[in-house]
């Protein structure tokens, strides 16, 4: 049976139409993300490419984050068999050397080169692909592999401060070709779905949000995905509009959802539910955790990222045990 996706609009071929920002919720990327001009306008821009593969033993995620004046990528391995110990490897780069940003999440390529670490993700309009080689650990994270077949929605939004954000957030997409961490190999002994959350804005120097998202299937079996947020994109009545469900195929979206965060957020756990109505009511129990508390004058980041297992209920689906991410991080920037 086909899911409702009638809450969302077909995507326009560009971000802006003339001056004026297309805002809404798409149910796909836009390929045309006309943000940004050059000089000093260039480097107000947040830019971002998250990705996460998530399979019945490991979850793997990596960013690379450009702010102009200064790029962060990280990458992360956890094996669930040892869930309370992650492999990370994190850096800053000054004035994003080395990296180079894709013209959006459809077209182009993202490339980070610094040391021995090399990262290549090529974009097209049905998924990505990735080639990844970074060492974390004293072990390699290496490998090739191809995304695509994946539920995707996108918005573009008008932020408080005046500012305009475009986020393509997508997921289940379908994981080929190799990876591996050490002597692990990551892909090929069974499922494996991949995440995607490709933002470009001018976001407020200051910026909070809360964060949550998974990829797997549902108790019935059938295939499921999530990204939540709150306060970062919320629209007049307090309501994130990033909040949608994933299924085979397509997206649909949800309403506002309030984070009840528990007051040792790595280790107890969270709570997800409508902020109206019962659509949607989520427990979150955190395994392990990735943390960062970065100060360097112009800049700070502060989060918490457990990863861990939900449960409960979306609309009639149910979920036990599927694994993901929540976060709760304040920027300034």
């Amino acid at each position: 049976m086909t899911e409702s996706l009638l809450s969302l609009d077909a995507p326009p071929s560009s971000l802006f139409d003339g001056t004026r920002p297309n805002v809404g919720r798409f149910s796909g990327p836009i390929p045309i993300v006309n943000l940004g001009g050059p000089g000093l306008e260039r480097f107000r821009l947040k830019e971002w490419h998250y990705t996460a593969i998530t399979t019945d033993r490991h979850f793997v995620a990596f960013a690379i984050v450009q702010l102009g004046y200064v790029a962060n990528f990280f990458a992360y391995v956890v094996d669930r068999r040892r869930p309370g110990r992650s492999h990370v490897v994190e850096t800053l780069i000054p004035l994003g050397r080395g990296l180079t940003f894709a013209r959006s999440s459809t077209d182009g390529s993202t490339r980070y080169d610094h040391g021995n670490d090399k990262l290549s993700i090529d974009h097209r309009s049905d998924g990505f692909s990735v080639g990844i080689d970074v060492t974390i650990d004293g072990s390699k994270l290496s490998g090739r592999y191809e995304c695509s077949r994946g539920a995707s929605a996108s918005i573009v939004h008008r932020l408080d401060h005046g500012g305009v954000a475009y986020t393509h957030k997508a997921t289940l997409y379908e994981v080929h070709g190799e990876l591996r961490y050490g002597d692990d190999s990551i892909l090929g002994n069974g499922e494996a779905f991949a995440t995607l959350d490709w933002t470009r804005s001018e976001a407020a120097r200051n910026t909070s949000w809360k964060w949550a998202s998974f990829a797997g299937r549902d108790t019935e079996g059938k295939k499921l995905g999530l990204n939540l947020s709150a306060d970062v994109y919320d629209d007049a009545n307090g309501d994130s509009v990033e909040n949608f469900v994933y299924f085979e195929d397509g997206a649909s979206a949800l309403g506002g959802v309030k984070f009840e965060m528990p007051r040792a957020p790595r280790h107890m756990a969270w709570r997800m539910k409508s902020r109206v109505g019962d659509e949607l009511d989520l427990a979150f129990e955190p395994l392990g955790a990735r943390v960062q508390d970065v100060r360097l004058g112009l800049i700070e980041s502060r989060f918490v990222q457990p990863y861990g297992l939900f449960y409960g209920r979306i609309r009639d689906r149910r979920v036990e045990g599927v694994f993901g991410v929540v976060e709760d991080h304040h920027a300034v920037w």
